[in-house]
């Protein structure tokens, strides 16, 4: 543990530790050039690996049925035996009448009169 006494450098601290902070700071120098990124390319292709990012909304899904989906997903990329294949039909929704709300919202409706106004 280190007390500062005013006069003590972060060189005194740590002599080892070089950091150059013009580079940390700069984030230009992280972006590769068009030399690097053919570099990449060739690299990536050899590793045979892909990575997905997935956004899922609360709202749509719960996590066992977000995982679930990845799960399945994963398994027929792969080729692999799915154990539920997926079901995309559209007519199952589909309906002949239209919707009616059984939904009642006694807060919308105006409120009841008093006796004698």
């Amino acid at each position: 543990m280190y007390t500062s006494s005013g006069s003590t450098t972060t060189k005194e601290i740590n002599p080892s530790r070089k950091v150059d902070y013009w580079k940390v700071m700069a984030p230009r120098q992280r972006v590769p050039t068009m030399e690097e990124r053919g570099k990449r390319k060739s690299r990536a292709a050899n590793l045979r690996e892909l990575s997905i990012g997935l956004g899922v909304s609360y709202v749509m899904a719960d996590g066992p049925s977000a995982f679930h989906f990845i799960d399945e997903w994963a398994k027929i990329a792969l080729g692999a035996e799915t154990i539920i294949l997926p079901f995309v039909d559209k007519k199952v929704l589909e309906t002949d009448e239209p919707l009616v709300s059984k939904f009642d919202p006694a807060v919308l409706r105006p409120p009841p009169l008093l006796i004698g106004e």
